[in-house]
């Protein structure tokens, strides 16, 4: 998968996070009015969650509106899960704290990705569910997906430590992608992630926005 990274912008509806939107099409359409911009050359881009490494843990649905919401809570490989049994129950990193964050499209030939209004509506959605905490919790090397439709959000912890995040973070976030990162622009789906991923426990996490 191919991964283009172009320029920043300023956070909208006070998001937890300032995003940096990754964009090819932006780039060229920015050009002409001078916008500092930095564009990284392709790189391969699997998903950190393999849908064929996953082991369900539970899963439920959530009805909103009429429209139902699918949550599941996966571990990314068999590994993590053997792990997950002798984790000790140690403190909670908040990871839904202000740090700027990448954003970027994924694109591979003959795929398509997500419907752009089914990511939309599941934004919405998780909006107007009355259902949900502020945060949810994930485990390392597990992730905790969303599915509507052909949308699926998926928040996985790369950590080493259990992570916290916020539904008003998830939504910001997975929001901004699917606008971004559509089939119109020729993407297959989009990922955010910390930019200085790594550098703290509570920093090691990626969204992806992928076909369901």
């Amino acid at each position: 998968m191919s991964v283009h990274e172009v320029l920043e912008m300023s956070t909208k509806k006070n998001p937890p996070v300032m995003k940096l939107i990754i964009s090819f099409v932006a780039l060229l359409s920015l050009a002409s009015l001078a916008v500092s911009s930095v564009k990284q050359s392709a790189q391969t881009m699997p998903s950190a969650c393999q849908v064929i490494d996953r082991v369900l843990i539970e899963s439920h649905n959530v009805t909103v509106s009429g429209k139902t919401i699918q949550f599941s809570k996966v571990a990314c490989s068999a590994d993590a899960l053997i792990a997950s049994r002798s984790l000790e129950k140690r403190q909670v990193l908040n990871s839904c704290l202000p740090v700027p964050a990448t954003l970027g499209c994924v694109t591979e030939a003959g795929l398509t990705g997500p419907a752009t209004a089914d990511c939309e509506e599941l934004a919405s959605l998780l909006i107007a569910s009355g259902e949900l905490g502020e945060f949810f919790e994930v485990s390392p090397g597990f992730a905790e997906i969303l599915t509507f439709q052909t949308c699926e959000w998926a928040w996985i912890n790369k950590s080493n430590s259990i992570l916290e995040y916020c539904f008003s973070g998830l939504e910001s976030l997975g929001e901004d992608l699917s606008e971004t990162c559509t089939i119109e622009v020729g993407a297959i789906g989009g990922f955010a992630m910390p930019s200085d991923s790594g550098a703290t426990p509570a920093d090691t996490w990626i969204l992806e926005v992928v076909l369901a």
